[in-house]
């Protein structure tokens, strides 16, 4: 497989990145904190399992505008949670059939511009294999995806990046599940008292 690189800054990179998702493909850009490998929901699921060597089924989480989450999902977050997004919070929430989607809205303008050009939510997750260390160092990605996705978008990440803080809301009192990039001590204390 060629791989295609090119700058966030490039003139056509959104549209560059949104076409390559509706062909149903995935690509590797900087996400808010992280680089990130994305794919659009649901159809890049099998694809982004297939490339990391990850069990089926185990789900990815999404990015989506605040208007792309369904409606009865935001209305059991608490305002809190909510007032947190756009930002790097990955909320699990509830589904109807006993399942569970994990969200985040990113703050990034980047990002946003993909997510609305695009209409619809992008499946995200670490630029890795399943068990390895993510890869957050723009010539160690290209080292290792070149050969293994169509395209790998270079941008620009805060040093030290750390990766969104991931919080279980799908029961009472929240639960951490992992602590990244923004502190929600106070929100998890709230959710007990």
């Amino acid at each position: 497989m060629k791989t295609k690189i090119i700058n966030y800054k490039d003139v056509n990179a959104i549209e560059i990145i949104v076409n390559n998702l509706r062909n149903d493909e995935v690509a590797i850009i900087p996400c808010d904190t992280i680089y990130g490998i994305v794919a659009r929901v649901p159809q890049g699921q099998k694809k982004l399992e297939k490339m990391k060597g990850r069990p089926e089924g185990k789900p990815f989480l999404q990015l989506a505008t605040l208007e792309m989450i369904k409606s009865e999902l935001l209305a059991q977050l608490d305002t809190a949670i909510a007032d947190c997004w756009p930002g790097p919070l990955t909320v699990i929430l509830p589904t109807k059939h006993n399942g569970a989607i994990a969200y985040r809205v990113p703050a990034d303008p980047f990002l946003m511009e993909i997510l609305i050009a695009l209409g619809q939510p992008m499946y995200s997750t670490s630029v890795n294999s399943s068990g390895k260390a993510a890869l957050n160092m723009f010539e160690h990605i290209v080292s290792e995806f070149k050969t293994k996705v169509p395209l790998i978008v270079e941008g620009i990440l805060p040093e030290n990046s750390l990766p969104s803080t991931i919080i279980d809301a799908t029961q009472y009192p929240y639960k951490l599940i992992r602590q990244g990039a923004m502190d929600v001590g106070a929100l998890l204390r709230d959710s007990t008292s």
